[in-house]
């Protein structure tokens, strides 16, 4: 249980953490959950192109059946602040909602990602894990790897939707190069 993290090395070294939560809208008693949609497919910061760091939120199967599955539907009118998830994965091209949390892990979970990646002769290596809390010791439980990513997209962590950006490509040239001279 917990919410969806990517965790980033580079030649072996922690460098960014970043939260992935699902796609969702806040409900305003007024709007539909289609009509939120199309309120927050309209922000700036989901242009979807090769610089904005949203995607826009697709309305599919998929999120009419998680809808479905919350008893919801595209016509309903959420009340004032209520949070309403709209897909099972938190993928930022599915309209996931990125967050750097790089300042936020606890050491034992930088150990983890530092002690995976010694096993591995990659240069990027990323490691998804749901976390309860990512403040938190993974030792404590509320903490399990999802996948180790030998080619994790680094875009994400150079601009999250919040938060500040992480020169992951800049570490990874300079991983590769060292500082020029």
């Amino acid at each position: 249980q917990g919410t969806d993290h990517r965790l980033l090395a580079v030649n072996g070294k922690f460098v960014a953490a970043l939260q992935r939560v699902p796609a969702y809208v806040v409900g305003d008693g007024e709007h539909t959950i289609r009509q939120l949609i199309e309120i927050e497919n309209a922000k700036e910061i989901r242009l979807d192109n090769a610089r904005s760091p949203l995607a826009k939120i697709k309305i599919d199967d998929d999120l009419i059946n998680f809808l479905a599955l919350q008893n919801k539907s595209l016509d309903d009118v959420p009340p004032a602040g209520e949070h309403i998830t709209l897909r099972r994965v938190a993928n930022i091209s599915a309209g996931g909602v990125s967050i750097n949390v790089t300042d936020k892990i606890h050491p034992d979970n930088i150990k983890l990602v530092e002690d995976i990646a010694s096993y591995f002769t990659i240069r990027n290596l990323g490691i998804d894990v749901l976390a309860a809390d990512i403040s938190r010791s993974w030792k404590e439980g509320d903490f399990g790897i999802i996948e180790i990513n030998a080619g994790p997209g680094v875009f994400m962590h150079l601009a999250p939707a919040y938060g500040g950006s992480i020169d992951v490509p800049g570490q990874i040239i300079l991983s590769h190069f060292g500082k020029p001279e």
